[in-house]
């Protein structure tokens, strides 16, 4: 009675695991082959003492070759898994490392996260009684170009890529572009972590006058063509009230071209632009891969400047239905496995650096320090938590609106709730006082707000630090969140954070952040990284 007490009651181990040879036998009749039976017989023969100790309990005994599969199969996971490193140590992928530029933020409207105020009021404390001298100006005066930075050879080198450089900076150049080929065309597109689209204006596009005269043009294509309304490409029962023609399968056709299979964007900033899908193939850097993306028929006047074409958005693929859903084109380079599916940027006042397949540890002079992102459901934004506080100086303040944060390229500022920064600006107020016209009724702690400020008075501001993921801390300084301007000789801070209605508990980290930050996009793993950047991204 003991013995079958025994048998009866075997251990959990034990059942656990005759369900697992049951299925790796499954697997092994359907896809055995002689390579399998190839392995060290050593540990065939531990798997088999362990069968056979379990005889006694009517455990069958498993062939040999099946055993032997189930290690074989083991053993080629192992080997095509790429190694990641752990939390502290680089990524180590091959790096791409490719060009973006700079241009001047658009001018930000209402209800946006886009863009920079381009009128924004000039406080001089020093300079003004009480009540003090405000003055406005507008936007030519405000913003300029910043110079084109040198490739690094020896980056070339050491990544088996090439050097592309963001230029400009939050200020004096707010979007940052990068130059890709479509169809044999030079095309300048913002590179925009909070879409997943590519669009560029194409040949009959009416609308785009204010960009360039850089068009794609399916006739000067080699390998270019549109999407078919009618092709399954094209995705049937997809047509609803935005677009103006649909197909007998109820696919969304272009209101300009028919035939072809239509596209229509809304973006943050009210900005809108509709056409053709249109599939090609895309150089980007070293990197060639047959996209899919936009071409611009139509589109409002917001929508670009005349330095940049279009826009590639680097989200997730979700985002990049518009309707008829496609690869982004940061996704068809992973799937074609010409890159690994992680990339980062680093950004300066004057450029940066594009890492497309991983990271460059030269970029940055601290630890990459990893935390989950939070999709709550489908993939969409790169989003974090964020607890709801923050630390100003070394006192830790609870902000109302304050759980997550998306983090996003395409925004210049630190963006949040009215009711969030309103709190901000208060906790600030009741501790720093001594800053000169801080506790003003009319304080210069305000959204589009610059302010002449000496580093004495710098030094009396403390430092910002939110909490990430609930263990990662970033600090903000003083000249961090208060962005230099310069103008006629003279320097200026301007509030890096913004208050906007309508985002709720939601944050938009930009690029505010991302010049103190390195951040890295581990989307393999669903994590971000940050790193407090090098001066000049190390160069």
């Amino acid at each position: 009675m003991k013995t079958k007490s025994k048998v009866y009651r075997r251990p959990q181990i034990a059942r656990n695991f005759n369900k697992l040879l049951v299925v790796v036998l499954l697997v092994a009749l359907a896809t055995s082959s002689p390579v399998a039976r190839a392995v060290p017989q050593p540990q065939i023969r531990r798997v088999m003492r362990h069968s056979e100790a379990q005889q006694q309990r009517d455990t069958p005994v498993w062939p040999v070759w099946a055993v032997s599969r189930l290690l074989h199969i083991t053993e080629v996971v192992k080997e095509k898994v790429p190694k990641w490193k752990d939390q502290s140590d680089d990524i180590s992928a091959p790096v791409i490392i490719v060009p973006m530029i700079a241009v001047p933020p658009r001018e930000i409207v209402a209800g946006s996260t886009k863009g920079l105020p381009y009128k924004v009021r000039i406080v001089h404390p020093h300079k003004r009684a009480s009540h003090g001298i405000a003055r406005t100006f507008g936007r030519r005066q405000t913003f300029g170009t910043g110079p084109h930075l040198p490739v690094n050879a020896s980056d070339i080198n050491e990544y088996k890529g090439e050097t592309m450089d963001l230029h400009g900076g939050i200020v004096g150049v707010g979007e940052y572009f990068s130059i890709v080929e479509i169809g044999g065309k030079e095309m300048r597109v913002q590179v925009d972590t909070g879409s997943s689209t590519l669009a560029v204006p194409m040949e009959g596009c009416r609308s785009c006058s204010r960009q360039s005269n850089r068009r794609y043009s399916l006739l000067e294509s080699a390998n270019g063509r549109a999407v078919s309304c009618d092709s399954d490409q094209c995705a049937a029962g997809r047509c609803s009230s935005s677009c103006p023609i649909c197909s007998r399968r109820g696919a969304c056709c272009s209101a300009e071209r028919p035939k072809e299979c239509g596209f229509s964007l809304r973006y943050a900033d009210g900005s809108t632009l509709s056409g053709s899908l249109i599939q090609d193939e895309m150089v980007w850097g070293t990197l060639r891969c047959n996209v899919t993306f936009g071409g611009i028929l139509r589109n409002s006047a917001n929508f670009e400047r005349s330095e940049v074409d279009g826009i590639l958005g680097m989200a997730y693929q979700s985002l990049a239905c518009n309707p008829s859903c496609f690869d982004p084109p940061f996704d068809a380079l992973v799937k074609n496995r010409l890159v690994d599916d992680v990339f980062s940027i680093c950004m300066t006042s004057t450029g940066g650096k594009l890492m497309l397949g991983g990271y460059d540890h030269k970029v940055a002079k601290s630890e990459v320090r990893y935390v989950d992102m939070t999709h709550f459901g489908m993939e969409r934004y790169y989003r974090v938590s964020l607890g709801g506080q923050v630390w100003i100086g070394e006192e830790r303040v609870w902000m109302p609106n304050f759980r997550t944060a998306i983090v996003d390229t395409g925004t210049t500022l630190i963006v949040m709730s009215t009711k969030t920064f309103k709190a901000l600006r208060e906790a600030f107020q009741k501790r720093y006082c001594n800053v000169p016209e801080l506790c003003e009724e009319d304080s210069w702690f305000q959204s589009g707000m610059c302010v002449s400020l000496s580093d004495e008075d710098m030094k009396l501001l403390p430092t910002l630090t939110m909490e990430v993921g609930g263990s990662v801390r970033l600090s903000l300084r003083p000249t961090d969140y208060l962005l230099k301007y310069e103008r006629d000789g003279k320097s200026y801070r301007c509030v890096g954070i913004m208050g906007m209605d309508g985002l709720g508990g939601m944050v938009v980290l930009g690029n505010t952040l991302m010049q103190r930050y390195v951040t890295v996009y581990d989307r393999r793993r669903g994590r971000i990284g940050f790193a407090e950047a090098a001066a000049q991204c190390g160069d």
